[in-house]
């Protein structure tokens, strides 16, 4: 790999919204699929309810990672 494109890559991770962890976007999908849900619906739900949460290992605290 070249120097400049070593370069680009490095700058790349730090512009936009930060990442979100893999295992929450998988957690996300099985949501997704078991209730039948649309894209926007799940962000709803994991602030919403408490049971979702949990499902995702996310304490009340957690209000940045979804």
């Amino acid at each position: 790999m070249h120097f400049w494109m070593m370069e680009a890559a490095h700058l790349r991770q730090f512009e936009g919204r930060p990442l979100v962890d893999a295992i929450i976007m998988f957690s996300i999908l099985v949501l997704q699929s078991r209730y039948n849900l649309g894209d926007d619906v799940p962000e709803y739900l994991i602030r919403d309810c408490l049971s979702f949460r949990w499902f995702m290992e996310l304490c009340l605290a957690d209000k940045g990672r979804v």
